[in-house]
């Protein structure tokens, strides 16, 4: 029996592969770390070259680019070549005068700010406004599809604006995010997740002329400014704060 078929039935016994790898356990490869010197390199680079193991990733020049001519312009253009066999058109333009060579643009007047742009005619039934901006607009408020006639306190809306974003800022950094009553300050003594909010000394309904003063803000956290007499519905069943008081 030929010496190579001898080993390919051994091999097939479970306990002699098992017997072999306990022996060979635990070794290193005679070559292992060992460099290659530059004549074995350069060898095996001359035996790989011109070498293609699948007709499919045979190497071609520019990587597969090739040009075609545009049906409407007639310029040339280059691409990929798997995407030259389906595209016919070099641009967007050609490709609009192409699916709509006779359509012109129609005028329409936007809802909101009443100016004049235009369309093809295929948007002429549904395009109601010249910017994303305008389509904006008209979605706010009773014109959104979801107002539930929920109307925005004068207060909240206040909160929003650049000029009581200034103050809430500007006493922050005066007190050094510290709470005026407590003393704590997220960071220091192990302290963390310290909500830290700006309250008016003043009631903000009550004195309109203090609201953005920065001497009638101070720096609380949550806790304390729950302690304070003006914090939510308290203000209303406080005697102290009435508005007959109130200058």
């Amino acid at each position: 029996m030929p010496r190579g078929i001898k080993t390919k039935e051994l091999w097939k016994n479970s306990e002699y592969r098992k017997r072999m790898q306990d022996a060979h356990r635990g070794q290193q490869a005679w070559n292992k770390g060992i460099p290659h010197s530059k004549e074995a390199k350069e060898r095996m680079s001359d035996v790989k070259k011109g070498k293609h193991y699948s007709p499919k990733t045979e190497f071609k020049p520019k990587y597969f680019i090739k040009s075609k001519q545009c049906i409407v312009c007639l310029k040339v253009f280059s691409g990929p070549a798997w995407k030259l066999r389906i595209q016919k058109l070099c641009s967007r333009k050609c490709f609009r005068g192409y699916t709509w060579p006779n359509s012109k643009k129609v005028e329409k007047k936007c809802e909101i700010c009443k100016k004049s742009f235009k369309i093809y005619p295929a948007r002429e039934h549904t395009a109601r406004f010249c910017s994303r901006k305008c389509f904006g607009l008209s979605n706010r408020g009773e014109k959104h599809r979801n107002y539930k006639g929920i109307d925005v306190s004068k207060r909240d809306r206040a909160m929003g604006q650049r000029e009581y974003r200034i103050w809430r800022k500007k006493i922050k950094e005066r007190d050094n995010n510290r709470c005026n009553d407590c003393k704590r300050k997220n960071g220091e003594n192990g302290v963390s997740g310290l909500i830290i909010e700006v309250d008016h000394i003043k009631p903000y309904s009550l004195y309109p002329k203090l609201r953005y003063k920065v001497k009638n803000g101070r720096v609380l956290c949550r806790d304390c400014h729950k302690k304070t007499d003006t914090y939510g519905f308290k203000l209303l069943h406080n005697k102290n704060f009435s508005r007959r008081n109130c200058g």
